[in-house]
């Protein structure tokens, strides 16, 4: 399996704008990585190449302050939320 999320600091949050995520609409962008800002269940996250990566999160709710980075080269382009909210980064 390809790695997703980064294991070293690649990626500064906040530098190119952020969006917030809440709702259970697809929000679509370019997002390098996310903090939870309310316990969060996400329904899809699709990456760059249009796969579905939620299983990479595991089948729990986000915890609340939890940090998501994806792999140095990956990004987000849609995420659907089930419940909560994020605070998304782009890249």
């Amino acid at each position: 399996m390809q790695e997703v999320f980064s294991k070293t600091l690649d990626y500064s949050a906040g530098l190119t704008g952020s969006t917030m995520i809440y709702g259970t609409s697809a929000i679509t962008g370019a997002f390098q990585s996310f903090v939870v800002n309310a316990d969060a269940d996400i329904a899809e996250a699709l990456d760059q190449n249009g796969n579905d990566v939620v299983a990479q999160f595991g089948a729990q709710t986000l915890s609340q302050g939890s940090y998501w980075v994806m792999a140095k080269g990956s990004y987000l382009t849609s995420i659907t939320l089930t419940n909560g909210s994020l605070i998304a980064y782009n890249v």
